[in-house]
């Protein structure tokens, strides 16, 4: 055979075994994150922020916020023409804060009122700690970044007169206070009204230029007061300064926040920013989201996939935001302004748990174990100062902080006082030891065995918009309870006290009681026992099918939380039957009935999991969720971000895993996205260094599994936390065939 012919052989296996050994595309985190994606839906920061920090810099597009709590002014829709601001503390949680501090530059005219301050806006684009957009009738360039406590605006005009606009009047039940302490310097502070704390919240900051200004004053409302007048107190107060500037003159603005001081706000300013380098304060946040989103290294797989995971791993560590101080202060959660202060540790607020619970704590105590710790620590400070653990921080409902801090312990991470951790969860799960300000319902609970469904007197079913609502939520709120008790359980289990685990362990079985077997739903009951009627599965779907003619949201059905008994999903499935689980199971999503937005329902895709055979309808169903419901365009996320929730199931589903179940600490198993994932455990915390799943596949097409092994041994549908902890590598193969 001639030299060269056995040359041409050598070199082609060669090259076989290489192209069957290189890895796909690597991709950069940080180029794979576009904040702008989802822009359309409620509960989506676009802005500039870094991660956890109290600061984030987010457009507005409303001209107040009288609808404060329903996050319009953080939504961007096609027909927004406007943007009116640029917020400081908009978060990504329509129950949290408003809000509170909105700057906006003018040129020409100067121009406070916010119906007169507009603009068109254009050329929008974002990326991790970064925002830019230009204001299109006077060609105003404007950018942002941030550190933690901090941010930096940046404007630039053409040649004429310019003007900063500082506006504390966004609150519509809030009241604030500026003063002018110098021609480059405002400071005040605006009191929230909120959903938050017994009470309002004091949000001070401090505002510096780096120019001096050549006029300019306070204003109350309709009037801009005399220059001589330096300061103002009321509901629509705030500052204009004005400017002459030269094309392409950019002023800059940096703003310092806090929670308990104006001089908190300062020296937070001056230790975390104390120039006025716009390219140093990017890079740094560059530097620190490079840091965390690497905590997971993807390879293979498309560029699209690539940028819907990191930035959805990137929108999961935005909320909740830290609220200490550089000097540690923070302000307690109690009726008065004290004044708490921590100890190598961050504080932590903008909790909303009943969404948060499901899939973001657990990636934080997977990915991020010394947040999450902090995080228990903070929840525990709440109760301890307040006398309620948090839900979105309400004085009520803290079944899902029992359920955190219970997943928590699960997970390994005992590094807080457990014992009076363990106190303040039993005092509200126990009737003796309750109230309703802190767990409401929970007597009908504790002795019907549910939480009925009590109508107002006058109401009348047939005609009352929101019986279907009212029906639903004691339901879920009873669903809710179950596997909170469930969580309880294991918690006192692991701690040795039997008779609280068999308590609660008996009590989360209460889910039957409102489980009717003619219907195969949970219903709602009376506190007589009888059966809420009508009923009628599909009344309330969030489908633009079923509006009422008001055009109201009824968000949830029966259909929604009809699979929602993670604790016992076996039990469950006995009342079934295995057959009728898995047709009603497929139901949801052949009907459209499925959202991952909808929390109670958000594992639905896995479940198919629990029965053996059925695996590769879990594999087949998330792919088509996910490219369903989520793009990489402006209206690429279902319903709203739920302070993370929807993105962090959006990262477990795209690993191929996912916890199902709090305190169970198993992850369900489907398919990755990518050929490779690497995730860095926390050595301090995590017995081992690294976890890698590697999928063989020879296509795209190629999405059920056809085999799994854990560091060599043979695995079947789901994996362990403690599996997952130790480090190794799980390697999958997958088919094209079932």
């Amino acid at each position: 055979m001639p030299i060269k012919f056995l040359i041409l052989i050598f070199m082609g296996l060669l090259f076989l075994h290489c192209c069957e050994n290189v890895p796909g595309e690597s991709f950069d985190p940080l180029d794979h994150v576009d904040p702008l994606i989802g822009g359309a839906n409620r509960g989506v920061s676009a802005g500039a922020a870094t991660s956890w920090g109290m600061v984030t810099m987010t457009p507005q597009f409303v001209a107040d916020r009288t609808s404060a709590h329903n996050g319009d002014s953080e939504q961007y829709e096609n027909s927004d023409e406007y943007i009116y601001g640029f917020s400081h503390t908009a978060v990504a949680d329509p129950e949290c804060p408003p809000s509170s501090i909105l700057i906006m530059p003018v040129f020409g005219e100067r121009r406070w009122r916010a119906n007169e301050r507009r603009y068109h806006y254009s050329l929008e684009a974002a990326s991790a700690g970064y925002y830019k957009v230009t204001l299109a009738e006077d060609r105003i360039f404007a950018d942002f970044t941030t550190t933690p406590r901090t941010a930096l605006s940046r404007f630039r005009f053409q040649n004429g007169w310019a003007h900063i606009v500082l506006d504390l009047s966004q609150d519509p039940f809030g009241h604030g206070w500026v003063r002018i302490t110098a021609p480059n310097e405002i400071v005040g502070f605006v009191e929230q009204s909120q959903l938050i704390d017994p009470g309002r919240r004091r949000l001070c900051f401090v505002a510096q230029f780096d120019r001096t200004a050549m006029g300019g004053g306070v204003f109350d409302g309709e009037r801009l007061l005399p220059e001589s007048v330096d300061e103002v107190t009321g509901k629509e107060v705030g500052a204009v300064f004005s400017f002459r500037t030269l094309d392409g003159n950019a002023i800059q603005v940096k703003v310092g926040i806090s929670y308990v001081s104006i001089d908190n706000a300062r020296l937070n300013l001056q230790t975390e920013q104390p120039s006025f380098s716009f390219a140093l304060v990017r890079q740094n946040a560059r530097a620190s989201w490079e840091k965390e989103l690497a905590k997971i290294r993807i390879t293979g797989g498309s560029a699209e996939h690539a940028t819907l995971f990191y930035t959805a791993l990137y929108r999961s560590l935005l909320q909740p935001h830290i609220i200490n101080d550089v000097n540690d202060e923070y302000p307690l959660m109690s009726d008065d302004d004290a004044v708490g202060t921590v100890k190598g540790m961050d504080r932590y607020s903008g909790f909303a748990l009943w969404d948060t619970y499901r899939t973001l704590h657990p990636l934080l105590a997977t990915l991020y174990p010394a947040r999450q710790l902090d995080m228990i620590h903070s929840m525990i400070g709440m109760a301890m100062e307040s006398g309620h653990l948090p839900n979105s921080e309400l004085p009520a409902g803290a079944g899902p902080a029992v359920i955190v801090i219970a997943d928590t312990y699960s997970r390994g991470l005992h590094n807080f006082d457990v014992d009076r951790a363990y106190e303040i969860m039993r005092q509200h799960a126990q009737v003796e030891e309750s109230d309703i300000t802190r767990h409401p319902a929970l007597a009908q609970y504790d002795e019907l065995g549910y939480i009925p469904y009590e109508p107002e007197p006058e109401q009348q079913l047939t005609s009352h918009a929101r019986a279907a609502e009212q029906a639903l939520a004691s339901v879920a709120a009873t669903l809710e309870y179950a596997l909170a008790d469930w969580t309880m359980a294991q918690m006192a289990k692991a701690l040795g006290k039997t008779g609280d685990a068999d308590f609660f362990n008996k009590r989360s079985q209460n889910y039957r009681h409102l489980y009717d077997v003619d219907s195969g739903f949970f219903r709602a009951r009376l506190t007589d026992g009888a059966w809420l009627e009508p009923f009628d599965p599909s009344v309330g779907l969030y489908r633009s099918a079923q509006l009422p003619a008001d055009g109201a949201r009824r968000h949830a059905s029966a259909w929604h939380g009809a699979f929602f008994v993670p604790h016992d999903m076996p039990g469950f499935i006995d009342l079934h039957g295995v057959d009728q689980f898995i047709t009603r199971l497929q139901s949801i999503f052949a009907n459209d009935y499925f959202d991952p937005g909808m929390a109670q329902d958000m594992a639905c895709p896995f479940l198919f999991n629990y029965v053996e055979g059925e695996e590769w309808r879990t594999q087949k169903t998330v792919r088509e969720v996910i490219a369903r419901h989520f793009s990489t365009s402006h209206d690429g996320l279902p319903l709203q971000n739920n302070a993370g929730a929807l993105s962090a199931w959006l990262v477990w589903a795209m690993l191929g895993l996912y916890p199902d179940c709090p305190a169970s600490t198993v992850y369900q198993i489907a398919t990755p996205f990518f050929d490779r994932i690497e995730i860095d455990l926390d050595s301090d915390r995590h017995p081992g260094a690294s976890f890698i799943i590697e999928t063989s596949k020879p296509s795209d097409e190629d999405i059920y599994i056809k085999s799994m092994r854990l560091n060599g041994a043979k695995l079947g549908s789901t994996l362990s936390h403690a599996d997952l902890v130790k480090g190794g590598t799980l390697r999958i193969i997958a088919r094209k065939n079932r």
